[in-house]
């Protein structure tokens, strides 16, 4: 296993932090790529969830919502690949 302080020192990935540094130690036990507005539905605690942004919502108080429900049922970590078509975050990390 890897975990997300491994995958972010991985250069060739082009991965940064915005938010969360301090957990970087999490073990990450499956990867999942998600789209979905309710991917709380479909992963479970360890996975890295990897989104083009598509199923974020575009307002700052629901992707707060969005966030914190991942959050919740904590996942490993986040990555986010926007699309041009995706919302912004609005929210501040």
């Amino acid at each position: 296993m890897i975990t997300v302080n491994g995958l972010v020192a991985i250069d060739a990935l082009g991965l940064a932090f915005r938010a969360g540094a301090a957990s970087g130690g999490r073990l990450v036990t499956w990867a999942h790529a998600c789209d979905l507005r309710d991917p709380w539905r479909w992963v479970t605690a360890g996975d890295l969830v990897m989104t083009t942004g598509a199923g974020i919502p575009t307002n700052s108080v629901e992707q707060a919502d969005w966030l914190n429900r991942l959050a919740d049922i904590n996942v490993s970590a986040l990555v986010v690949a926007a699309r041009d078509d995706a919302p912004r975050i609005r929210i501040e990390c």
